[in-house]
């Protein structure tokens, strides 16, 4: 018995409509995940998490301050504001997809996610944010994709 599977370039060239028409600009769903994310993270950095407390000197060298660090496996605690400053996403689209990238340009933020091999144990804020948010992301995606569904429908007529 043989089947026959035929118009798989029809479906090829109707998929590849449909994932030109998916826009993830600035005023896109995909680019409201994205903001939730980040969102996310942003505030698991401004929740205090009880952990050490240390002295330290404050830029410029003349005044000292306490600062708590996180417990390990909680976000880190915000100190100078840096790590939050620097978390920043940017959405893409086209024939190969569509998504978000989020990331922390700050030159710790990869030491606070995953650790070091020196013992700073991982106060992850990135990935619990994306984990936390998956029900919304996945909301937001769907929106967009039927969005460009409808969209590629209305050309056909």
């Amino acid at each position: 018995m043989a089947v026959k599977l035929t118009g798989m370039e029809e479906i090829q060239k109707t998929l590849a409509e449909i994932a030109a028409k998916i826009n993830a600009g600035d005023e896109s769903d995909v680019m409201v995940a994205a903001q939730i994310v980040r969102g996310a993270a942003i505030k698991s950095i401004q929740k205090r998490s009880g952990g050490i407390k240390y002295s330290k000197l404050a830029q410029g060298g003349e005044n000292r301050y306490t600062h708590q660090a996180s417990k390990a496996g909680d976000a880190p605690n915000t100190d100078t504001g840096d790590l939050v400053s620097n978390i920043g996403v940017k959405t893409f689209s086209g024939l190969t997809g569509f998504g978000f990238e989020i990331e922390s340009k700050s030159g710790h933020s990869e030491a606070l996610e995953f650790g070091t091999k020196r013992g700073l144990a991982p106060r992850p804020f990135l990935r619990p944010a994306i984990a936390n948010s998956e029900k919304q992301i996945l909301k937001h995606f769907s929106r967009q994709i039927n969005r460009a569904i409808k969209k590629s429908k209305k050309g056909k007529k």
